[in-house]
């Protein structure tokens, strides 16, 4: 007949076993508490998510496909107006390209996105800007401010364009009923998301405290944060997968790769450092379970 467990192996064992369900727990929440607090920190503040954005001012078939819809439009503009021929047209799109191409042109960009971006949240959260607005069941942003922005540098070169004339300038965003499904789950996602993180670096914590072998349980930490931060690494090449696929059906398929390696730039950094992290403590966890048997 065996010899039934200590007493104090029980609770050992029981809290063994707590430990372990705490770390998997919090591996499987950690992506989305990583994404979550990523979005609330870029995505849904506007002067962080321009600033993020701008660099594809500088991207020549994002300059390009701004050249072709300023310039589209104020050739349509000057030809109400009475300038027309293929001189105006071309003396157009060169003004327009080196506009667009100048370093001010940054600043402007990054303005416009701020702005629209704004607008945007201001829409999903249920007060819209006039800056977002639905034409043909389409919401779309105004670059109207670029438009203004190069009608005046015409005009010193000889080609006078009536306000009244100036076309429209606008991109489209997205389908209206995209933007009303959107706000239904913006509305109940993003005060989640907000505080979400807290709840795995909560049961880490806990998992950690509770443990009876605090060198394990180090180790036990640093695994969760690698295995999440590889879940996230998945997710966003997934992403990137899906993002390019989506953008291939509309007029943006170009530079959907290079504006999503932009965007999700701040993630990928997040999740390096995370990960960092873990390695650094399943070293320590290691070295400190080893100084234990040494002593």
């Amino acid at each position: 007949m065996s010899a039934a467990p200590a007493p104090s192996a029980l609770p050992k064992r029981r809290v063994g076993k707590l430990t372990v369900f705490l770390l998997i727990v919090a591996t499987l929440l950690l992506p989305t508490g990583v994404i979550g607090f990523w979005s609330q920190q870029t995505l849904t503040n506007s002067a962080t998510f321009a600033e993020t954005i701008t660099p594809l001012a500088e991207d020549p078939t994002v300059q390009q496909e701004v050249i072709d819809l300023i310039s589209d439009s104020l050739i349509e503009a000057a030809a109400a107006s009475g300038a027309r021929g293929d001189r105006v047209a071309g003396e157009i799109r060169q003004i327009t390209g080196e506009t667009v191409r100048s370093d001010e042109f940054q600043s402007t960009f990054q303005q416009a996105v701020e702005g629209a971006h704004g607008a945007v949240i201001g829409l999903l959260s249920g007060s819209p800007d006039s800056t977002v607005q639905v034409v043909d069941g389409e919401v779309v942003v105004d670059f109207g401010a670029v438009q203004e922005q190069v009608v005046p540098i015409l005009a010193q070169n000889g080609i006078t364009i009536n306000e009244a004339n100036l076309g429209d300038a606008t991109v489209p965003l997205a389908p209206a009923e995209s933007v009303e499904q959107a706000q239904s789950v913006y509305s109940v996602g993003q005060p989640m998301l907000q505080w979400f993180f807290l709840l795995p670096l909560a049961l880490l914590i806990i998992a950690f405290f509770v443990s009876p072998y605090k060198p394990k349980a180090t180790v036990g930490v640093g695994i969760a944060l690698l295995v999440g931060m590889a879940l996230v690494g998945t997710g966003w090449l997934l992403g990137n997968t899906v993002a390019t696929g989506l953008a291939q059906a509309t007029d943006y398929a170009e530079i959907a790769p290079t504006a999503y390696g932009i965007v999700v730039g701040g993630l990928v950094t997040l999740t390096l450092i995370v990960a960092i992290l873990g390695v650094v403590l399943i070293v320590a966890g290691l070295l400190w379970s080893r100084s234990g048997r040494n002593t």
